[in-house]
């Protein structure tokens, strides 16, 4: 009986060692692969940003694509402060440059 124990503690450290990194690695790799290969249009994004004045600025988008961090789909429409439209903005891709 003692032989068995040992016998099946050491087959269970073998797999241990050899199969569970690969296993690792593969559900890393498959994650990656998801996150990279996702729908743009999967999400739905949207931001309300008050601007000096009491006016207000939304912005609406249909995706994200992540490798070039672009917004896919935007609308960008800006109220003033009587919360009526001054700006409609419509665009396939957009992407935030901040102010130097």
């Amino acid at each position: 009986l003692l032989i068995v124990g040992i016998v099946v503690s050491v087959v269970s450290l073998a797999i241990q060692e050899l199969f569970v990194p690969f296993a690792n690695d593969k559900a890393a790799y498959v994650r990656q692969q998801a996150i990279e290969h996702v729908s743009p249009a999967s999400s739905n994004l949207q931001a309300v940003t008050p601007l000096p004045g009491g006016g207000k600025q939304i912005t609406i988008a249909g995706g994200l694509d992540v490798a070039t961090q672009t917004l896919l789909g935007v609308t960008v429409i800006r109220y003033d402060a009587a919360q009526k439209p001054v700006d409609f903005v419509v665009a396939d891709r957009a992407r935030y440059v901040a102010p130097t």
